[in-house]
């Protein structure tokens, strides 16, 4: 049998299914979890404290990786702060920067400078790619810590009004993942 190379653009994209395409990080699961309640914390980055914020996912293969993809909606704060984002798989910190003397290890930090009005937030995001290891279910979940003058809120603004003003938002936020098979 002789072998024929047929150029890529002579191959109808109706001819290539999912079920025969492999070997190039297909996905095979994805599993989101919310939270769309508002949260408060004090806590410093040395005791982090969960947001509320996490997901489960079984992998299909030990091989498999895991996207984790992380969004919060709006982060705001009642004075002058720096504030942590840690993702653990399980209890174990993963994504983090490298170890140097004391200063914290963490995914993502916001250095916070207060507005008086008490509105103003930003959003922050991150993403790792994981490989747990394991066909067992894994759960992922977000902490925080901040420098412990201040408190943070998220999915809420600092003086989170009533009023009918379009300042004081509230908002979702998500973390998904994505089983990526090997």
């Amino acid at each position: 049998m002789s072998v024929t190379t047929i150029p890529t653009a002579g191959i109808a994209d109706s001819a290539v299914t999912i079920a025969k395409a492999s070997g190039f990080g297909k996905i095979g699961q994805v599993v989101q979890g919310t939270l769309t309640s508002t949260f408060s914390s004090s806590n410093e980055p040395s005791s982090p404290v969960d947001i509320g914020l996490s997901a489960t996912i079984t992998p299909s293969s030990t091989s498999s990786k895991i996207f984790c993809m992380v969004h919060i909606g709006y982060v705001s704060h009642s004075a002058d702060s720096t504030w942590s984002f840690f993702l653990l798989r399980g209890s174990t910190k993963i994504g983090i920067g490298d170890e140097s003397s004391t200063r914290i290890r963490a995914n993502v930090a916001a250095g916070l400078e207060y507005n008086t009005s008490g509105w103003a937030g930003q959003n922050m995001a991150f993403n790792w790619l994981d490989s747990p290891s394991t066909t067992s279910a894994t759960t992922y979940k977000v902490q925080t810590g901040g420098n412990g003058v201040a408190t943070i809120y998220i999915n809420r603004s600092d003086r989170d009004q009533t009023t009918s003003n379009d300042e004081d938002n509230r908002t979702a936020s998500t973390i998904t993942l994505m089983e990526v098979l090997a």
